[in-house]
């Protein structure tokens, strides 16, 4: 399955390694090298979508066939205005020797075409704009935000911490019936992994929650991290599998695959439990947050719930000290 994504009425955005990660035969967040088998296919996709302003973002490709840009030029003669995104040295140079590069001529010359690290075939300055900004860089936050937020409840609910109360849920199960969404939130998880952490600085993925362990057991296989799964980890330190903390491994260091912190208790049990067996927790990497727990290690998360750019919930929590 090709995957994209709406920008606007006009404009669709296909991430190449995003596709070829998801689309090979095994899955492999490190492969970087775009085949023709998967080009054709995008090209395929784009002749469905019905758009006629298509970005392409060659982020984290580093290698592709020398043929690959040939199958835009029918697509350019038939009315597509491209933008490439994120083109790596070895793909310009294919680009700017390939036929392509004549169409580039005829939209108003390479000067006006050209920008850093990207080449457009359109004179539209709205998507060129667009593109030489951090807009496209956000543009998937909130996309994914946006749909949390529409299949949140919106009515209070009661945590499991008994004193506390959430004027929404939060509902992440939500995105593992949508897979364009569900393989962007783990593409991304795997992406601040890559960029935060050294990979030989872990030794193992956790989750603490049902919701997690849906989030973890992807990551890990992408990554090539085993992944341990606490079944229940919460408030009330309700371990179903208590066996499990047996599997942990002394002085090794875990990472911490979530879903949503709230006030962060799952965090907190989770570096005590890995402590009490001499292990380490490094860091934690999910969706969101509400508040981050003080325990001196890196959270990284794809937006806050309340990020005014990416969107803001209006998330909030309170203690109510009557409740039964």
């Amino acid at each position: 399955m090709i995957y994209s994504y709406e920008i606007d009425k006009n404009c669709e955005y296909i991430p190449i390694h995003l596709n070829v990660v998801f689309n090979s035969k095994t899955l492999d967040f490190f492969k970087d090298i775009l085949i023709c088998e998967i080009s054709e296919r995008i090209y395929e996709k784009i002749k469905t979508i019905g758009k006629k302003f298509i970005v392409v973002d060659f982020d984290k490709i580093y290698s592709l066939d020398s043929r690959i840009f040939n199958i835009y030029v029918n697509l350019i003669e038939s009315g597509y205005n491209f933008i490439f995104v994120n083109l790596s040295e070895l793909c310009m140079s294919i680009l700017n020797d390939d036929d392509l590069n004549g169409y580039v001529e005829k939209k108003g010359g390479i000067e006006n075409c050209l920008f850093s690290k990207g080449l457009s075939f359109t004179n539209n300055q709205q998507y060129i704009e667009y593109c030489k900004t951090e807009k496209i860089d956000n543009f998937i936050k909130k996309l994914i935000a946006d749909y949390l937020y529409e299949n949140s409840d919106k009515k209070q609910q009661q945590l499991e911490s008994t004193l506390v109360v959430a004027n929404m849920y939060i509902d992440v199960k939500s995105i593992f019936v949508k897979p364009d969404i569900y393989v962007y939130v783990i593409y991304i998880i795997c992406s601040l992994i890559k960029k935060s952490y050294d990979m030989k600085d872990i030794d193992y993925f956790i989750s603490s929650s049902n919701n997690g362990a849906m989030l973890s057991l992807l990551v890990g296989q992408l990554l090539n991290k085993k992944v341990v799964n606490f079944v229940n980890l919460g408030p009330h330190l309700s371990l179903y599998n208590k066996d499990i903390i047996n599997e942990l491994v002394r002085e090794k260091k875990y990472l911490l695959i979530y879903d949503f912190i709230c006030m962060g208790t799952e965090v907190k049990l989770a570096k005590t439990i890995l402590e009490l067996k001499e292990a380490h927790l490094v860091g934690a990497v999910g969706i969101s947050s509400y508040l981050r727990p003080n325990l001196k290690i890196k959270i990284d998360q794809i937006f806050h719930i309340n990020d005014d750019e990416v969107k803001n919930f209006g998330y909030s929590v309170e203690v109510r000290s009557n409740l039964c």
